[in-house]
């Protein structure tokens, strides 16, 4: 939808201007939890002459790239909108438009939503209400899901060290730890020591 300023000297493929109040604006809804939502837009300058635009957003969830350009006549560039939400509640923000056309300030409005389940496992983000999702960028990464040792992922999101196994409080010695047997959780450096079973339980290398 291209919307003319009063003045013949500027075009907009946006979706509506603010004080027409019949339209949506710049609409980013369902971006995931800090992550970058984008929305494109287009000046084109019908006039004569340079246009030198300059273009703001007030809160710093949003921003717009590139905030300033000169466009020779009947030149069109291309904007971009981006949005990173840092809480789940929808936030509105309005695009000023400065030009040298006239003094008349364009404004759109921007509004941006959150996505809380961001990777679509079924969890949402452990910093929404509720959420116990500890990584909400994989979708294989949820409560409940089958954990594989030793990939440097928690897939279950149960706070164990991935390269604790057995969950006995000490990583394997095969990747950087002291855990001589990692897949029995009796076997460990704090372990009681047995002796004369045959077992090194406290990864001594004796067995006591």
């Amino acid at each position: 939808m291209v919307l003319e300023e009063r003045l013949p000297a500027i075009s907009l493929d946006i979706p509506c201007l603010l004080d027409t109040g019949d339209c949506d604006g710049i609409v980013l809804h369902d971006v995931p939890y800090q992550q970058h939502g984008t929305a494109d837009f287009s000046i084109t300058n019908t006039g004569s002459s340079v246009l030198q635009v300059e273009l703001g957003l007030l809160r710093p969830e949003f921003q717009v790239e590139p905030d300033q350009e000169d466009l020779a006549s009947d030149e069109t560039i291309d904007f971009t909108v981006s949005y990173v939400p840092q809480s789940f509640q929808p936030l509105t923000d309005v695009l000023s438009i400065e030009h040298n056309a006239s003094d008349h300030v364009m404004t759109v409005t921007v509004s941006g939503s959150t996505d809380p389940d961001g990777d679509d496992d079924g969890h949402d983000h452990e910093a929404s209400e509720a959420g116990d999702d500890c990584n909400d960028t994989n979708a294989s990464v949820y409560p409940g899901a089958d954990d594989q040792c030793y990939d440097g992922l928690d897939q279950d999101c149960d706070g164990w060290s991935d390269f604790d196994c057995d969950q006995d409080g000490f990583d394997s010695a095969i990747y950087g730890g002291d855990d001589c047997d990692d897949s029995d959780p009796s076997i460990n450096p704090g372990a009681l020591e047995i002796p004369g079973d045959g077992v090194d339980q406290n990864c001594d290398d004796a067995d006591d």
